[in-house]
């Protein structure tokens, strides 16, 4: 089941309930500040559609994630 503040916030991590929620919404905010964002060991299935609005990423980490293709947008993220 999707919690409401997923689908609010248009983060796709289906059902691993709150606290990933904060976790991802903490990383997001400080890759903001670094310009690296780490993912990695979140059981997402897909790339967060948020993560390409951050158009100065240097680095992106997924990796120990479940996803099985990268969306065609990863090559908006130019900078990394």
């Amino acid at each position: 089941m999707i919690k409401a503040e997923f689908a609010a916030n248009r983060l796709l991590a289906t059902n691993k309930g709150n606290g990933q929620h904060d976790e991802i919404k903490t990383r997001l905010s400080l890759a903001k500040k670094t310009n690296c964002l780490h993912l990695n060991q979140l059981c997402l299935d897909v790339v967060l559609p948020e993560v390409f609005s951050l158009k100065n990423l240097t680095r992106l980490d997924l990796s120990f994630n479940n996803i099985v293709k990268l969306s065609p947008r990863i090559g908006e993220l130019q900078a990394l």
